[in-house]
């Protein structure tokens, strides 16, 4: 069980400490974490970002405005 003690932690010091829980347990998993461990070549980030524009339907649905600038850098990260 990933269990993660936040109590007494800012909430900046809970999350970063979520997020190394899930990498731990993503390494412990054999999940891949970037999209070049999937291969995906650097090259394809434009199209998945153009391309992730026309999702509508989920971009109304996000928290804030995503502009492609937004969504390259997204991809840029996950890569």
């Amino acid at each position: 069980m990933l269990g993660v003690n936040t109590q007494g932690l800012s909430l900046q010091q809970a999350a970063e400490k979520g997020v190394e829980a899930l990498k731990t347990l993503a390494a412990n998993i054999n999940i891949p974490l970037h999209l070049r461990d999937l291969g995906i070549p650097r090259e394809a980030l434009e199209e998945l970002a153009v391309a992730t524009m026309d999702v509508t339907r989920l971009l109304a649905n996000n928290p804030k405005k995503l502009t492609l600038g937004d969504v390259r850098r997204i991809w840029q990260n996950a890569w």
